[in-house]
Formats: C-alpha cells, structure tokens, sequence
C-alpha cells in the first residue's frame, strides 16, 4: 500500500494525515490471524532474506528470515519465522552447527571461510516447527 501524506495546515498547526488503506478492526483482525502459532509438524519453507546481524552480545551472527512455502493451507503460506546462527568470534565457534544444519537443508554448502548469503535467498527446505512457551513458533530441527 502506498502512503500518501496530505499535509493540513488547522491553526497555524501542521498535521499530517496519512493514508494508511485499512481501518482500525480491519487491521486488529489481520494482526491477530498473523501472529496466531502454526499447528506443530514439518513445513516448507522459503529463505526470503539473509543478513549479517550483531546478537545482543555482541557476537556477530546471520539471520535467516523464512517464509512457509507451498502449504495447502492458505492461511500458513506467508507466515514469516527467523533462525539466527551464531558465527565463530575470537576462536569461538560455539553454534556454527546451527548454519551448517540449514544449508545442508537448503542442499547447499560453503568453500574456504567466506559464505554468499545472496544465494541462499529463494531456495526451500523442510522444516519441523513447534511453538515455544510465549507462543511463537521455533524451528526445532530440519528434516
């Protein structure tokens, strides 16, 4: 949706007016049906982005942003989860099995030390999801 912004002068005072293309209850009815948890059990999901992040440590990391894919439901296509994967720092390699699980999964692999997140984005794998404990949904495993 694009946003317009009409500027209204009332007073002597400046108030921009947004357009934002959907009232109030339209949009609390889609904010509720998008952050409703996935049911449990394996998924298809596409790499929509990859990018280097820095974790709350400090550690630098990458963070897959993942979409399900190709699911007979309607309603879970779309839905969006992220799974971050700590990268070696100072001689710590603590996590690297997190990025090794997903590219295999993504059926691909790395040469030397640096890695192309480029290529990753649009490829698909199966993913085992649950919900954890605040209600949002994990990936457990890759299958």
């Amino acid at each position: 949706v694009v946003t317009n912004f009409i500027n209204l002068f009332i007073g002597g005072t400046h108030m921009p007016l947004v357009e934002i293309g959907s009232s109030m209850t339209d949009a609390e009815e889609f904010s509720k049906k998008e952050r409703e948890p996935l049911p449990n059990g394996p998924y298809t999901l596409r790499v929509n982005n990859c990018e280097p992040r820095t974790a709350k440590s400090g550690r630098p990391m990458l963070n897959f942003r993942l979409e399900v894919a190709e699911n007979p439901n309607p309603d879970y296509n779309g839905k969006t989860m992220f799974y971050n994967c700590p990268l070696p720092d100072n001689g710590n390699s603590k996590g690297i099995g997190f990025l090794v699980q997903i590219v295999k999964a993504l059926g691909q692999e790395w040469e030397g030390t640096n890695i192309n997140t480029d290529e990753f984005v649009g490829l698909t794998c199966t993913a085992n999801v649950s919900t954890d404990e605040k209600g949002w949904n994990q990936i457990d495993s890759f299958a």
